[in-house]
């Protein structure tokens, strides 16, 4: 790979970075948390709250202060990242025999509070 690919790969990088961490979470709590499913990208309107069935799914969210924990009866979580003091997020899967629907029971859970989002699982 030359010098000028490995500055485009990086540079490509970054930008994806700032998309993920300028995000608008589209569940929000009182106290500053939030929660949602995937998150907008150039080319690809629509995916915040939608199960995407090419491509990798990742649960973000707010919990200032402490670390998250993701929770769903249709979604399955890879490990949980602490992206900041405030930011997390995991690979989310879905559960075998789910079908296409609104699913009220995205959730992170902050300590003793929680947040919910919908979020819909298209047809295959």
């Amino acid at each position: 790979m030359g010098f000028s690919m490995v500055v485009r790969t990086v540079i490509a990088g970054a930008a994806v970075a700032a998309a993920v961490i300028g995000m608008s979470p589209a569940a929000f709590a009182s106290d500053g948390m939030s929660v949602q499913l995937n998150v907008d990208a150039a080319g690809q309107p629509s995916r915040v709250n939608t199960f995407q069935f090419t491509g990798v799914n990742t649960a973000y969210g707010a919990c200032p202060g402490g670390h998250g924990v993701f929770s769903s009866p249709e979604l399955l979580f890879g490990s949980v990242h602490q992206d900041s003091a405030t930011q997390v997020h995991a690979e989310a899967m879905l559960r075998p025999a789910i079908v296409a629907g609104a699913y009220k029971k995205l959730t992170l859970t902050c300590g003793n509070e929680s947040v919910t989002a919908t979020f819909t699982v298209p047809e295959r």
